[in-house]
């Protein structure tokens, strides 16, 4: 199963997959030479293809014969293709949801530790060292870390010794 990759700042505007798109497009120019027209009739499709898949609007009775002959020869395979990225999305949509009542229910009822002390005694017994601190006992740590330090330096500076 492929991972979806990271979003980008522009969206794929059809509803159907970047894969489909090219190979409904590659189909088309197989039918326009099939009917003895050139491969630079796809170009004049690609509005009509488009405007379908906005509004589910057919060329009108005004279109050129070849564009209207090899529409509603690709026309069930768009309908197809849309269904299919429909579903593929609602699926995606459902699982989403899924993991995230799953990770919020994981994450219910546990306690976070605020300080060293707590990491320490939120730990099941035996369990120090064996398993990864939690991220906010390290920041605490850290944090009481500089902060004797600071101290121990204005103990110097004062000529007090420290221990």
């Amino acid at each position: 199963m492929k991972k979806s990759s990271a979003k980008t700042a522009t969206t794929w505007p059809y509803p159907v997959s970047k894969q489909f798109y090219k190979k409904l497009l590659q189909k088309a120019e197989l039918i326009f030479r099939d009917i003895g027209q050139g491969p630079q009739w796809v170009s004049a499709l690609i509005p009509f293809i488009e405007r379908y898949f906005d509004d589910r609007e057919r060329p009108s009775p005004q279109a050129d014969l070849s564009i209207r002959i090899v529409f509603a020869s690709l026309r069930p395979d768009i309908d197809r293709a849309i269904e299919r990225s429909a579903k593929a999305r609602q699926r995606a949509i459902e699982h989403r949801k899924r993991k995230n009542i799953t990770d919020k229910k994981e994450n219910t009822g546990k306690q976070q530790p605020k300080t060293l002390t707590d990491a320490m005694t939120l730990s099941p017994p035996g369990s120090l060292g064996k398993q990864p601190m939690p991220q906010s006992a390290i920041q605490t740590f850290s944090d009481l870390t500089v902060l004797a330090s600071k101290l121990n330096h204005r103990l110097r500076s004062k000529s007090i010794h420290t221990f």
